[in-house]
């Protein structure tokens, strides 16, 4: 098995499913979900960036991981609930992928310390820009095996994308 953890891998997600295929691995997907004010306060602070551009790459990279990953077996899995109860969530995993990911529980407990989550910030500031509550609801609720509401994310990718140049633009400033 071959597992790739990388957020900014979508931007190439064609070429790396295409080249998956092409050599027979069973592509299966887990979307980790994570509050936009989380994400956008770690992109200030790490790239000095400003919240309206990290906002938009939250907004962007999710929208593309949600349409990169539909033609596959996927699970949506909250961030927080992963660091809170990472066996209830690697068992969900498991079965809706059916998928083996046994683990030696002490290293993973080790790894992964909530305390090492550096932002945590659930207020709605951030949410209040276009199409971030939305599309955060809707992948929180998929995450809870609530389904995804695939209209209203082909609408916002559909609007996002016909207003990309605007945005650019505006973050730039």
């Amino acid at each position: 098995m071959t597992v790739i953890k990388e957020p900014r891998i979508v931007a190439l997600a064609g070429c790396w499913l295409d080249a998956a295929r092409r050599i027979g691995l069973a592509i299966k997907i887990a979307v980790p979900v994570r509050h936009p004010n989380d994400v956008t306060a770690s992109l200030i602070a790490r790239d000095m960036i400003s919240p309206e551009l990290s906002s938009a790459m939250w907004l962007k990279y999710n929208l593309l991981t949600e349409r990169w990953s539909r033609p596959h077996p996927r699970v949506f899995v909250e961030y927080r609930n992963l660091l809170s109860d990472w066996r209830r969530e690697v068992a969900r995993i498991s079965e809706r992928l059916a998928i083996d990911l046994s683990a030696n529980e002490a290293e993973v407990d080790a790894f992964l310390d909530p305390a090492l989550c550096h932002w945590s910030d659930t207020g709605s500031e951030l949410l209040d820009r276009p199409w971030l509550g939305e599309v955060y609801a809707a992948l929180v609720t998929a995450a809870r095996d609530g389904g995804l509401d695939l209209s209203l994310m082909d609408d916002v990718f559909a609007q996002y994308y016909s207003d990309e140049q605007a945005f650019q633009i505006a973050a730039l400033r």
